[in-house]
């Protein structure tokens, strides 16, 4: 994790800086930490999710469980929540029914159903969970008639490691209960409670009372000496080591566990004594440090309804001990225990020191799991915790009810352990744990352990970091730490270097004009990136922007290739396409026109057109030329190619990246519309809003009538004939059930069939940004975007001689009044020697330009320019 941040000077406001994001947003101070996390790492990711399967034995009525999964998920609000963004603030929206169906997979038909199965899970392993849609993602695997596998995936932002089995317990209750012909009555307490309660204990003295603990117990705590390396929360990579201790060693821990040394108000509180203890004890061994810096992670689960509760009712506590001159591993315990006790008084407020991005050495996780049964029998299952640690080691510590022992999993930072550092480690732990439980009352071994002369953890080496040479330096400097939440940087470290993101930049911009009265726009950031380059800019007050951004400078030998960003300007998600592409490949993005001084925006695509036109040709005189354009820039493009093409020169390729474009029969539409004016004596812009009347209107009826229409006449005829289908007895029940309470026999019947694709569930686009997740609270911007939006309704396109290569997502633009049900978008009436199309299997039309989707986009997108450059 990154320093503190400084504290801001005079004058200086944030906006959707991290400290506004915590006050903003209404998830819990845990919540907030995973989605900081996952954002710095690029969502969708896997780097949060648990991964739980169950083994149950069969016969198992596949659709019953079905039904009893999605009437658990329904009554909890944790499961039904979905994250969103609302001008980059986080937020929790509970939907009104669960957003994704368990998925019934069946493998007896395979000739080796354990490979099938385990092929399968690693694959779906792979698969992110994208937070606006579902922040869960389940199946029943059926593998012979008498062996089932549940899968179930939870991000934490949902869940934790109590949830699983609570969930476990609700889903096979219920489905007992529907074998039975019971319809169930769920009552589950809800998250919300929580929340609420922990909104009660931020207003209340106690609240106070922690916080004020926690910042003397940090600033007295010197974690100056850390010799571990900075880790990259972007790109983190671990490594795992397993080891269970097996039933003789847990015994032998238990019972020191039991000792008075250790002993505290719980079982679990005595362990983590022990286990603090040890960590300490290895630390010094391996590294010589006398203070260890851990972070645990403690459920919160103080009363019975918590205790049943859905949801990620933890925190992260911090734990920091100084090693004292002791001479046995008791007296050391009964010193942690201390430490410990004082944790657990002040535990609430916990997160909220964790968030503040202190540097912690060791991350303590313990999970109790329970033994399960199904139908009399045991069931088997298998957690595997997530790897979304960013600290050097992290230590997850399992009970394991059904063999009565314990499960260590240690998960080794690449950025602080080698691989030798890493079984090195792991058996100097175990030796340690030995020595400590066949005799705790010996003198402790202090001295280091490392076999090889080199430190186990190197320190960094020294970073050449220029200062700030002027006060427009040291005032960006400022505003820098105070958005990125770091320092340790110089005037010539690239923002994007040091971990910024969309939404970083966003704030960086606003604070850059209010504190220096100049306007930045957000793709200024692509050509002035660093402190040094931004304050020479800046200094020039005359000075405007060039419209031309260079965001590849590649090889003189390969045509630049042209990208045209949104209504909005989003630059950004140019550039995250370009990152992906060959290093040779030349790439220009543009600002757009009217946001720098001396521009005027014109509401008519062919004069937008005209500007990039003439700012293209700074850069390559003549054609061929390859042009793009994302999401509207999409149309823009196309008219920039149209008067490239009538000035002779040659467009060698034309890229839309998930853009409709509109019916060149709407030109017929405009003449009758300009007629009627006419007639009936209406200025241009009645003309104008008669004729975007007519043509919203024939866009949502068109949608309407092919894709929604007939998508919900599909699902009747499905719903039906399983109900058909089904044996004699359970359609009777079923019948009996739809006449008694229709909604819940169609939920049955509904959930009874797996969605068309369950990696693509219904994309709901954030509500108050736009498509492209732009800087739309600027108004500057905003004005643009209406007038841009406006300007692409309006425009009529002309056919188009060449070819369109269309690279779009499964759902299509989701606009209403622009969508359409054409696979080709609209664009086969356009493009005269056809259009090339890839699909892009993203779950929504901005997840495009997001990991790991651009990845395929900027493939898709490399291949077709290379054929073009042969």
């Amino acid at each position: 994790m990154a320093s503190q941040l400084s504290v801001p000077f005079k004058g200086f406001t944030g906006v959707n800086t991290q400290s506004d994001i915590y006050a903003q947003s209404n998830l819990t101070d845990l919540q907030r930490l995973y989605w900081v996390g996952q954002t710095l790492r690029g969502a969708p990711a896997t780097t949060h999710n648990i991964f739980t399967t169950f083994t149950l034995p069969g016969p198992i009525d596949t659709r019953q469980w079905q039904h009893a999964f999605a009437l658990v998920a329904a009554a909890s609000d944790a499961l039904c929540s979905v994250i969103i963004e609302v001008n980059h603030i986080p937020q929790r929206r509970v939907l009104s029914q669960p957003p994704a169906a368990l998925e019934l997979v069946d493998l007896t038909a395979v000739s080796n159903p354990t490979l099938a199965w385990e092929s399968w899970l690693a694959q779906r392993q792979q698969r992110g969970l994208n937070w606006q849609h579902s922040l869960y993602d389940t199946a029943l695997v059926q593998l012979t008639p008498a062996q089932f596998i549940w899968y179930l995936n939870l991000h934490h932002l949902i869940a934790d490691a109590t949830s699983i089995f609570l969930i476990y317990e609700q889903v096979t209750a219920v489905y007992e209960q529907l074998l039975q012909n019971v319809v169930p009555v769920l009552a589950l307490p809800t998250f919300a409670s929580y929340i609420a309660n922990k909104q009660h204990y931020q207003a209340s003295s106690r609240h106070s009372r922690d916080q004020q603990y926690w910042q003397q117990k940090v600033a007295a705590h010197n974690h100056a000496n850390t010799h571990h390396p900075k880790r990259s929360q972007q790109a983190a990579t671990h490594h795992r080591l397993t080891i269970d201790l097996g039933a003789e060693r847990s015994q032998k821990l238990r019972a020191l566990a039991r000792h008075e040394a250790a002993v505290s108000l719980t079982p679990d509180a005595s362990l983590l004594n022990i286990i603090a203890a040890l960590v300490a004890v290895h630390q010094y061994q391996f590294n010589g440090r006398s203070q260890l810096s851990a972070i645990a992670v403690l459920h919160d689960r103080p009363t019975a309804a918590c205790k049943q509760t859905i949801g990620p009712l933890m925190e992260m506590c911090p734990l920091l001990v100084s090693l004292p001159k002791t001479d046995n591993f008791l007296t050391l315990l009964h010193h942690v225990r201390q430490d410990v006790q004082q944790m657990l008084i002040h535990y609430r407020y916990g997160s909220e020191i964790a968030r503040q991005n202190q540097q912690f050495d060791v991350m303590l996780n313990f999970a109790r799991r329970p033994a399960l049964t199904f139908q009399g029998k045991a069931v088997s299952h298998e957690i595997i915790p997530p790897f979304s640690s960013s600290e050097p080691l992290t230590l997850h510590i399992h009970e394991l009810a059904e063999t009565n022992s314990f499960l260590l999993m240690f998960d080794y930072h690449a950025d602080a352990f080698t691989t030798a550092q890493r079984q090195q480690s792991l058996d100097s732990f175990l030796t340690l744990l030995d020595n400590v439980l066949a005799h705790p009352e010996r003198p402790l071994t202090f001295s280091p352990i490392i076999a090889s002369p080199t430190p186990a953890l190197t320190p960094p080496q020294p970073r050449s970091i220029t200062p700030p040479r002027s006060p427009e330096e040291q005032q960006l400097q400022r505003i820098w730490q105070h958005v990125l939440g770091t320092d340790g940087f110089g005037v010539h470290d690239n923002f994007f270097d040091l971990g910024g993101e969309s939404w970083q930049a966003m704030s960086l911009c606003a604070e850059i004009e209010k504190v220096t009265g100049h306007y930045l726009p957000i793709g200024t950031l692509l050509q002035a990136n660093t402190i040094a380059d931004m304050a020479a800019g800046l200094r020039q007050q005359e000075t405007t922007w060039s419209p031309v951004i260079p965001i590849q400078a590649g090889s003189h030998e390969k045509r630049p290739f042209f990208c045209i960003p949104g209504a909005a300007g989003n630059t950004l998600a140019i550039d995250r396409i370009a990152r992906h592409l060959s290093p040779q490949q030349p790439v220009y993005t543009f600002l757009l026109p009217g946001l720098t001084d001396g521009q005027t925006p014109s509401p008519h695509i062919p004069n937008i057109a005209a500007y990039y036109v003439q700012a293209i040709r700074q850069v390559q005189a003549n054609g061929p030329y390859l042009l793009g354009g994302f999401s509207a820039g999409s149309t823009v493009a196309l008219e920039v190619a149209q008067q490239l093409q009538a000035a002779g020169e040659a467009v060698a390729a034309l890229v839309v990246m998930d853009m409709p474009v509109q019916s060149p029969h709407f030109a017929w539409v405009r003449q009758g519309t300009r007629l009627a004016a006419r007639l009936l004596r209406l200025r241009p812009t009645q003309e104008e809003r008669l004729f975007l009347r007519l043509r919203d209107s024939w866009h949502r009826g068109n949608y309407w009538f092919k894709r929604e229409l007939r998508g919900f006449a599909a699902r009747q005829i499905k719903q039906w004939r399983a109900l058909w289908q089904m044996a004699g007895a359970e359609r009777q029940t079923q019948w009996r059930r739809l006449w008694q309470n229709p909604r819940l026999a169609w939920a049955a019947a509904e959930t009874s069939l797996p969605p068309t694709d369950p990696s693509l569930p219904a994309y709901v686009p954030p509500p108050n940004t736009d498509m492209d997740g732009s800087a739309l609270s600027d108004p500057r911007v905003f004005a643009i975007f209406k007038m841009n939006e406006h300007a692409v309704k309006m425009y009529i396109p002309r056919p188009f001689a060449g070819r369109v290569l269309l690279l779009r997502c499964p759902l299509g633009y989701g606009r209403a009044d622009l969508r359409l049900p054409d696979p080709l978008l609209g664009w086969g009436k356009v493009a005269r020697d056809g259009v090339e199309v890839h699909e892009i299997p993203a779950p929504g039309h901005m997840a495009m330009t997001r990991e790991p989707y651009v990845r395929m986009v900027s493939q898709h997108l490399q291949q077709y320019l290379d054929k073009i450059n042969q």
